[in-house]
């Protein structure tokens, strides 16, 4: 949600929602070390389209997301890594 978290937030307690339902989500975005509410890369889409030849495209796009996932859920930490979750996705979407 980014930038439009404090937003939405205003919005549902006006629209009668209480403060302490998003007490934890408020916790994690005032965090900036939290992984899940502020997600740094662990690669660019450059390097990742260097590294495995690829193009801009939508292929590219979802193997970032892939790679945000897997991140978020702590399978991976490293650029070569992210480079290893790419492939494997790729070789899935099209095998040889």
């Amino acid at each position: 949600m980014g930038e439009f978290f404090p937003a939405l937030v205003v919005l549902s307690i006006a629209a009668g929602a209480s403060l302490q339902e998003f007490t934890t989500l408020i916790n994690h975005y005032l965090n900036p070390d939290d992984a899940i509410a502020h997600p740094q890369p662990v690669i660019s889409g450059k390097l990742l389209m260097a590294k495995l030849g690829l193009s801009p495209s939508p292929l590219l796009g979802d193997l970032l997301q892939e790679i945000q996932i897997a991140k978020a859920e702590g399978q991976i930490s490293t650029s070569e890594d992210a480079i290893a979750i790419a492939s494997q996705k790729m070789l899935e979407l099209n095998p040889p």
